[in-house]
């Protein structure tokens, strides 16, 4: 094997261990997600300790997710990748993690409104919400998995991530609406919290829109 050629193969299995890692990732922030959802569904339905328990396992993917992030910075300055490569990894694999910060920082707020009474439609609202998320974090997790093998289903998978987006910024307008009707029940310090784990899953959601973007670039770049 000529110099150029093994220079060539340690690029493309630099490559292929960065795109694994992405993927193995991608499951994390699945999973972080997931456990939101748990929760949430748990506090709605007036069960602490299940819901703390949901966030405790966030917590453990979400660090497991970031240090998945920081091997493969390492892995990318490994070998002969192109640069591009390089960058267009790390956005996405930052975008990514996002996700799951905003998933992380949500729980917290939810950890929180297990201490207070929430009245029971502000709770339909959170959770018809978070269900979207979990659908949008799936759509998105499939098209990394489809991307270089299935053009076509990656950009279907994408689409949806854009469908839900929009669906997602409706639920937040509806809950923004329905708390704000009941505000003169709720305390101050719970207005407050609420909007937070608002704001926290509408931005996840527009996390997911952004990479969807970027994993649409690097699929019609690819080509």
């Amino acid at each position: 094997m000529s110099k150029k050629d093994l220079t060539s193969w340690f690029a493309k299995r630099r490559g292929d261990i960065a795109i694994k890692m992405t993927r193995d990732h991608a499951a994390k922030v699945v999973d972080t997600v997931t456990e939101l959802e748990k929760g949430l569904v748990a506090a709605s339905k007036g069960n602490a300790a299940e819901a703390k328990q949901a966030m405790q396992r966030l917590f453990a993917y979400e660090t497991e997710a970031d240090r998945i992030r920081r091997d493969i910075a390492v892995e990318l300055t490994k070998g002969e990748l192109p640069p591009k490569d390089r960058e267009d990894l790390m956005h996405l694999i930052k975008r990514l993690d996002a996700v799951a910060d905003y998933a992380k920082d949500a729980s917290r707020n939810l950890t929180l409104l297990l201490q207070v009474k929430v009245i029971e439609e502000l709770w339909q609202k959170l959770t018809e919400m978070v269900h979207h998320l979990v659908e949008s974090v799936w759509a998105l997790r499939g098209s990394i998995d489809e991307v270089d093998k299935d053009e076509e289903k990656a950009l279907g998978l994408l689409a949806k991530v854009d469908e839900l987006e929009h669906i997602i910024d409706e639920n937040y307008f509806d809950a923004r609406i329905t708390y704000l009707a009941h505000a003169k029940e709720l305390e101050p310090p719970t207005f407050i919290i609420l909007r937070d784990l608002l704001h926290d899953m509408e931005q996840a959601a527009d996390m997911c829109a952004d990479t969807a973007d970027l994993i649409r670039i690097i699929a019609i770049r690819t080509r």
